[in-house]
């Protein structure tokens, strides 16, 4: 397994910023510095003003296949992931999953007919990792059922969080890194609790309590 240095965009501090009213919201990690419009539900543009840093992240070797198991108090999630078609996110979601970054996190946004959001740390959808890495967009797409990294509504700002797809959602493709897709446990995610960390703040999320990476071939 060989090591890249990556250059990652890393923001200093977070804040809230909501979406109101019913309309749906996109998977997006919510950014935490002023933005430089009215946001939308649909839409926040924040003025990042980052820095850079190099941070050495294990780059998985492509030419095999992994796989992983999210265990839920609900049941089990099981993905496959596209390596070869997104190494960078891949490989810093393998990395995340193996430090134990993801356990006893939640699915803290779950919008039914829609997608399950997890993977901060925080659980108000405002954490991550503390770096960004760039997007990977390939000829995948938002099918259902497909594994797909968060962001902030600007291009290069994934960290840890992440969706799942419940339905095709090809609005969200060439927008979103899409990096698996779930082969079993369908059920599972249709069974997590519906919950806007914005509207419903009390209540944490059904939790994660951890990810498991795997070899396949």
């Amino acid at each position: 397994m060989k090591r890249l240095l990556l250059l990652i965009i890393v923001v200093a501090t977070l804040l809230v910023c909501g979406c109101g009213g019913d309309e749906e919201v996109v998977p997006t990690a919510t950014p935490t510095l002023e933005p430089t419009f009215q946001p939308t539900a649909t839409e926040i543009a924040p003025t990042i003003q980052p820095t850079a840093t190099e941070i050495a992240i294990p780059i998985v070797d492509i030419t095999r296949q992994y796989a992983a198991i999210i265990e839920t108090e609900k049941g089990n999630l099981t993905l496959e992931l596209y390596a070869s078609y997104a190494p960078i996110t891949v490989s810093n979601f393998i990395y995340l999953a193996n430090q134990g970054f993801y356990d006893g996190t939640t699915f803290h946004r779950v919008i039914p007919g829609f997608m399950a959001q997890g993977g901060d740390p925080t659980g108000t959808g405002t954490g991550g990792p503390g770096y960004f890495i760039r997007d990977e967009i390939s000829g995948l797409t938002h099918v259902a059922g497909a594994l797909s990294m968060a962001n902030y509504g600007v291009p290069n700002t994934g960290g840890s969080q992440f969706f799942i797809t419940y339905v095709p959602r090809h609005d969200l493709d060439g927008r979103y890194s899409v990096f698996g897709q779930l082969i079993e446990g369908m059920d599972v995610l249709e069974s997590l609790t519906p919950r806007d960390p914005s509207q419903n703040p009390d209540y944490e999320g059904d939790t994660i309590i951890r990810i498991t990476i795997y070899v396949v071939s």
